[in-house]
């Protein structure tokens, strides 16, 4: 296992700063996920860990010793990347211990670190295969193997479920959970998908435009967005956000009072957000009703049903429920006030 830190890490393409500056920590064990949208840094953060990508300014450190001017190779890192990248004139059993054959490790050594590496993944019986008689989820975790002979200090991965369908990410996503949990090693995971983030990580960092806009676990991030961005990024379907204005020492929005919420009187929030399972159906004429308006769509799921609510003045409501909602036109919502979230006027969390 492996602690590794940026200090005041940047990354310059000519005189664009894309990385403006970067500190972050790594706890030795940890899975760490860095999420964000495309173009926001997580990519070329992740390069510069590896030794990919050449560090601008600032320091990286891998237990304790400065790597940032070592070569990759050096760093004791093994990096899974979109690409399976396998060889396709050889058998599983020598791509995984491709990259030890040429370290000039002994047969006898590969063949049995190959085998551990193997029997982990649940590919002791597809040795002798070629990549092109196996499934995408097979090919992917021949790559992962391949990682893990190497016995790293760390493991990267970069995007490594994109190019397979919603099935097999969904158990690729479980075989990755599974292998950390069973090797204990520091791994650092780039994705877009926040779903990939919330049900992989023991620490999110989600980044925009070359800075960290929140860390922390994942139930942090999606009980406690420090702004709207955060907000709006975590959390699938979105967080509702709706405007609001202070009104008689409670925050109401558009003139209709949004649960019993007292706040500050010097706080200014300005939009109100509640995620669409803390809102319950109601009648239309209901008197807890925080709004009403009309459904303009239903999504049954079987498990969960989507509602769609244009509300006049507001918007696009959505409410996520386990009922079976059918042939109602006008509707009330109510919003848990225990659950709802408010943000000042430059999208920061008022608490």
């Amino acid at each position: 296992m492996a602690a590794i830190k940026l200090e005041k890490v940047q990354k310059w393409f000519g005189d664009v700063k894309v990385i403006p500056e970067l500190d972050l920590e790594i706890a030795a064990g940890d899975f760490l996920v860095l999420v964000g949208p495309s173009g926001c840094g997580k990519t070329t953060t992740m390069r510069m860990i590896a030794g990919l990508e050449d560090v601008s300014g600032g320091r990286i450190l891998i237990e304790g010793q400065d790597v940032t001017g070592l070569a990759p190779s050096e760093r004791g890192l093994s990096m899974v990347f979109q690409s399976y990248a396998l060889y396709p004139h050889m058998t599983v059993a020598e791509n995984m211990g491709f990259g030890l054959k040429n370290l000039g490790a002994p047969a006898d050594a590969i063949q049995a670190k190959v085998a551990e590496a193997a029997a982990i993944l649940r590919l002791d019986q597809l040795l002798e295969r070629r990549p092109k008689a196996l499934s995408g989820g097979q090919r992917q975790r021949v790559a992962i193997g391949r990682a893990i002979v190497r016995e790293p200090k760390a493991f990267l991965f970069d995007e490594p479920l994109s190019n397979l369908d919603a099935a097999l990410r969904v158990e690729m996503r479980f075989e990755i959970g599974r292998l950390h949990r069973q090797l204990g090693k520091t791994m650092i995971y780039v994705t877009h998908d926040q779903v990939e983030a919330m049900t992989l990580a023991d620490k999110i960092v989600l980044m925009d435009k070359g800075e960290i806009v929140q860390a922390g676990t994942p139930r942090d991030l999606y009980e406690r967005p420090a702004n709207l961005f955060a907000a709006r990024f975590i959390g699938s379907p979105r967080m509702n956000i709706l405007p609001c204005e202070l009104q008689g020492g409670r925050y109401v929005h558009k003139d209709v009072l949004a649960g019993e919420h007292r706040l500050p009187e010097d706080s200014e929030a300005a939009w109100l957000g509640i995620r669409p399972e803390h809102i319950e159906l109601v009648a239309a004429g209901d008197g807890t009703a925080s709004c009403r308006g009309k459904v303009e769509l239903v999504e049954y799921l079987g498990a969960e049903t989507y509602v769609y609510v244009g509300c006049p003045g507001l918007g696009r409501v959505t409410v996520r429920t386990d009922e079976y909602l059918e042939g109602a036109e006008e509707i009330g919502l109510h919003f848990d006030p225990k659950r709802t979230h408010f943000f000042d006027k430059d999208e920061r969390a008022v608490s």
